[in-house]
């Protein structure tokens, strides 16, 4: 039966992404030939050759080794988890991801290990299930709507866009994302430390970042002076929101990145041309 062999090896494949785990080079061979070697076998017996029973209960032996192996693996990581607890999925992860899902992740917050073991029992049960299980194991928190008010006002204390984890580059003193986000911190810590995330469906940038995107946008429209602050002499409110946004992804997602926050940029504008609420965010600009 190929069901056991089948379920062993999804179970690693959700482990591996969702914690970042990846084969060493001793796991690829071993698993190349616990892969081809029941295949030789049986290409062997289309072709008329009589196998041995001897060969046949090697390859047999070699499998149920493998998956020893790889449940005692996947026991060990899970069990890593729940000690240091879970910060996330790879953002390369979370981007292909269904919406629903980048959504409850890109609200999630680092959590510890009580909440980690949550994590790891939602990574071992996959899909949407799996899904509301990460979600419920941090309280299903989710981001309060920011009023138009601050936007563009400097946070109190605020300091320089600091680096988030090794991908988050340094950003200078000011700019948006030295306002104030929409639980009175400054925009660079809400954002800090979250995936980049796309929706499939509209293209376009969502989560904190897109959040952040839509705001400076808001920002922007009511305040059409802003070309002649200094703070956003370089690039502007959205321009370095989107600046931001790839600093803090890998270089291979620096292209869909700046794709999904130029579709919502523009998506914004024509939505307050049209006195529509604006994406992502819901509300009206003007």
């Amino acid at each position: 039966c190929c069901c056991p062999g089948l379920a062993v090896a999804a179970n690693r494949f959700l482990i591996q992404t969702r914690f970042d785990r990846q084969n060493t080079a001793c796991d690829d061979c071993i698993l190349w030939v616990a892969c081809l070697a029941p295949w030789i076998v049986c290409l062997c017996q289309c072709a008329g050759v009589d196998v041995p029973d001897e060969v046949e209960n090697c390859v047999d032996c070699l499998q149920m080794s493998v998956t020893g192996c790889m449940l005692a693996q996947q026991k060990v990581e899970i069990d890593y988890v729940k000690t240091t607890g879970f910060s996330g999925p790879p953002p390369c992860v979370v981007g292909m991801l269904p919406p629903a899902q980048q959504q409850m992740i890109s609200h999630a917050k680092p959590m510890g290990p009580v909440a980690a073991a949550g994590v790891a029992a939602g990574a071992m049960v996959g899909g949407a299930a799996g899904a509301a299980v990460m979600y419920g194991a941090h309280g299903g928190q989710s981001a309060v709507t920011p009023q138009p008010m601050v936007m563009g006002h400097m946070a109190p204390g605020a300091e320089p866009y600091a680096p988030a984890q090794t991908v988050m580059a340094a950003q200078p003193m000011g700019g948006f994302m030295g306002t104030v986000a929409p639980n009175g911190m400054p925009w660079w810590q809400y954002c800090q430390g979250r995936p980049v995330s796309i929706d499939p469906a509209s293209g376009f940038l969502i989560g904190p970042w897109g959040e952040c995107l839509a705001w400076a946008k808001v920002f922007e429209i009511q305040s059409p002076g802003w070309q002649q602050d200094p703070k956003y002499a370089s690039d502007g409110p959205c321009g370095q929101v989107i600046a931001a946004a790839l600093a803090s992804c890998p270089g291979h997602l620096k292209g869909p990145t700046g794709q999904a926050a130029e579709r919502l940029e523009l998506a914004c504008e024509e939505a307050a041309f049209n006195a529509a609420p604006l994406p992502v965010i819901g509300q009206m600009a003007r």
